[in-house]
């Protein structure tokens, strides 16, 4: 069980959001790592609409982690 649950997040997290993001916004830059998307700051709530709307048909509110990288000198 615990093996599909990841694959779901991972198709989840790649198959629809990250298409869904190229597709919409051909120029996004992401990069996907497991079930994580990686982006820059102007397009974090482009990632976190699309992952609202590919998880809107479903009963529980999904829950994001958002991290905001800090610039190196």
């Amino acid at each position: 069980m615990i093996r599909e649950l990841r694959r779901a997040e991972l198709r989840l997290a790649i198959e629809t959001v990250t298409a869904g993001l190229v597709s919409r916004i051909p120029d996004v830059f992401v990069i996907t790592l497991h079930d994580a998307i990686y982006t820059t700051d102007a397009s974090i709530g482009d990632v976190v609409n699309e992952f609202e709307a590919a998880t809107g048909n479903i009963s529980f509110r999904m829950w994001f982690k958002v991290e905001l990288a800090l610039g190196t000198a």
